[in-house]
């Protein structure tokens, strides 16, 4: 994908007998994916760069008309092209007065220390990670983001290229979440609930008084409401079950199925 539009497929094809697909090949596949669209986005900004150095017109026209987000900064925005103001939502004269960090959640606000730090300290090697970052209607989204040092107006500055992964990183939360939550109900399955188990056996071992209990529950006749009623009104007594389990224990207490 390059500025939020698709514009080709990459195809990872299993040989051999039908199969399923494990999450953590399809997030494999995912990524191999956002390799090449981090290699397009790479080029562009190299093209952005070039253009820059040898004329600040020609850099304009070309970030304009690119589908890749382009943005120069330094304490503050400088330039947006319009593919950024697709991502984000503000209009061009809204962004100049905003800095990075007003575009960002808190928990990436490290990252944009870097890139301050990158251009106050002249450091050319360029600084490639995920940002998360808040558009204009407050929602969540996440960004690729790619920089490099660059001269801007006779003074260092950042120029980024970035594309957004919104959705990839929605299906890998997906993914992640059904590898290890049961469908029906939502409650953690048996992989989960062994992790916690191991997790709360090593801490009582290593602190020798944080004592832990396991309890199992079984429906007794849960057979005969199968049988009589359905297996819908089956699945609707597990999950109601599952709630009023849940109302029951502790945040710190897990419930698995």
């Amino acid at each position: 994908r390059v500025g939020g539009r698709t514009i080709g497929v990459v195809c990872t094809e299993h040989v051999g007998p039908v199969r399923t697909w494990a999450p953590e090949e399809v997030n494999f596949s995912s990524s191999m994916a956002d390799f090449v669209t981090l290699a397009l986005e790479s080029r562009e900004r190299q093209k952005a760069q070039k253009a820059l150095t040898e004329s600040e017109d020609k850099f304009r026209i070309l970030a304009e008309t690119t589908d890749s987000a382009i943005f120069v900064f330094r304490e503050h925005l400088l330039y947006v092209n319009p593919a950024m103001q697709n991502i984000f939502g503000y209009r061009c004269d809204e962004f100049l007065d905003m800095t990075l960090t007003d575009l960002v959640h808190k928990e990436s606000h490290s990252l944009v220390k870097q890139f301050k730090h990158q251009y106050q300290a002249g450091i050319e090697e360029s600084i490639r990670d995920e940002i998360r970052a808040i558009d204009k209607d407050g929602n969540e989204r996440w960004i690729f983001i790619s920089t490099a040092l660059i001269q801007y107006e006779q003074q260092s500055a950042i120029l980024a290229t970035a594309f957004d992964i919104t959705d990839r990183k929605r299906m890998e939360d997906q993914l992640r979440h059904q590898a290890f939550h049961d469908k029906l109900t939502g409650l953690p399955n048996r992989a989960l609930f062994a992790d916690r188990v191991e997790q709360d056996m090593a801490r009582y071992k290593r602190q020798n008084d944080n004592r832990f209990a396991v309890l199992f529950l079984d429906l007794d006749r849960f057979k005969v409401v199968n049988d009589s009623l359905g297996h819908l009104i089956g699945d609707e007594l597990l999950v109601e079950t599952a709630k009023r389990i849940c109302q029951c224990v502790r945040q710190s207490d897990t419930v698995t199925r």
